[in-house]
């Protein structure tokens, strides 16, 4: 997909033009312009879009949300470890000796 002009930053009137649209409401931080925010004004790509994140949240909030009801969970640990019997037991099981990164 080839870059979209407001995501450009190559000329002061096109930052000021991406930026102001950014700062009233129009405009989105995209990863295209944190990239660029962030080699301009040296910080880092997630501050931006962490920002925007953020932003986005914020307006989700103001929605109103419908009543959601929570996933019920079937049994938990206990039930797992009830249904544990000599019968279905197995002991360790071996690979071999560790290769690789698994010697630390």
């Amino acid at each position: 997909m080839a870059p979209r002009r407001d995501d450009c930053c190559d000329s002061g009137a096109d930052i000021a033009s991406t930026l102001s649209k950014v700062f009233n409401g129009n405009g989105r931080i995209t990863a295209n312009l944190a990239l660029r925010l962030s080699a301009w004004l040296a910080t880092t790509p997630d501050v931006w879009l962490g920002m925007q994140t953020q932003f986005d949240l914020w307006q989700a909030r103001q929605a109103p949300m419908p009543k959601i009801k929570p996933l019920q969970r079937i049994g938990g640990s206990d039930r797992l470890v009830s249904g544990v019997t000599p019968d279905n037991l197995h002991g360790e099981v071996s690979f071999g000796a560790p290769v690789g990164k698994e010697i630390l």
